[in-house]
């Protein structure tokens, strides 16, 4: 296992992603970031962020407030975290392989 962590930080616009393994595994160069409203899903996005050693960044549309859904994959489909944030109140979030801490 890769044992993953993924700290998500949202802004008004911005995205930023840290990651690391545990395993030490080899971090992609690009990860997949769904962000999805439960009830609002016409407000749904889909980013792809690129970044270098476990550190991503990348714009996004502004969120309206609430909690959203988050998933965190490579692009090749192989892992997957996933957990939610609630925006504004609380946009920062860590997500580990196996469940949200």
């Amino acid at each position: 296992a890769m044992q993953l962590e993924a700290r998500l930080r949202l802004a008004a616009g911005h995205i930023d992603l840290k990651m690391t393994s545990r395993a030490d595994a080899p971090l992609p160069a690009r990860v997949r970031v769904t962000l999805a409203h439960p009830t609002r899903g016409g407000e749904d996005q889909k980013v792809v962020l690129a970044g270098d050693k476990g550190v991503y960044a990348g714009q996004i549309a502004v969120l309206g407030p609430g909690r959203w859904l988050v998933v965190i994959e490579d692009e090749n489909g192989t892992w997957r975290l996933s957990g939610s944030v609630q925006w504004p109140d609380s946009p920062e979030a860590v997500f580990m392989a196996g469940g949200k801490r």
